[in-house]
C-alpha cells in the first residue's frame, strides 16, 4: 500500500485512525497489553481517552522521531504526538479485548 500522507487525511481519503495508525506502524510502536497506559484506559468510557487530561499523554514514555511525521508530509506537534500515543494504546486495548473474547 502507498504511504498515507497528511494530505490524504485532510482530504478525507483516510480516517484519523488510519493516518495515526500508519505513524504507529512506521515508528515501530508496539505496546504490550500489560503496559500501564493500556491498563489505565482499558475500561475507559471516553472513546478519546480524555478523562485524565493531556499531562498523562505528554509524560508517556514513547519516543516518536520527527522524521516519521516528516515522511507523512506532516510537521511534528504535541497534538500529533498525543494522537500517535492514543492510537498505540487503542491498538493494544483492541488486542487485549480479542484475547478475552
Amino acid at each position: 500500500m502507498a504511504q498515507i500522507t497528511r494530505k490524504d487525511y485532510l482530504d478525507g481519503k483516510v480516517t484519523h485512525r488510519e493516518y495515526y495508525g500508519s505513524i504507529v506502524e512506521m515508528a515501530g510502536i508496539f505496546l504490550p497489553e500489560n503496559h500501564y497506559m493500556v491498563q489505565k484506559f482499558k475500561d475507559s468510557k471516553d472513546p478519546h481517552y480524555n478523562e485524565h487530561g493531556l499531562t498523562i499523554w505528554d509524560n508517556m514514555g514513547i519516543l516518536i522521531g520527527y522524521s516519521v511525521f516528516k515522511s507523512h508530509g506532516d510537521s511534528p506537534s504535541q497534538a500529533g504526538f498525543v494522537c500517535v500515543k492514543k492510537e498505540a494504546v487503542r491498538q493494544a486495548i483492541e488486542r487485549l479485548e480479542r484475547k478475552t473474547v
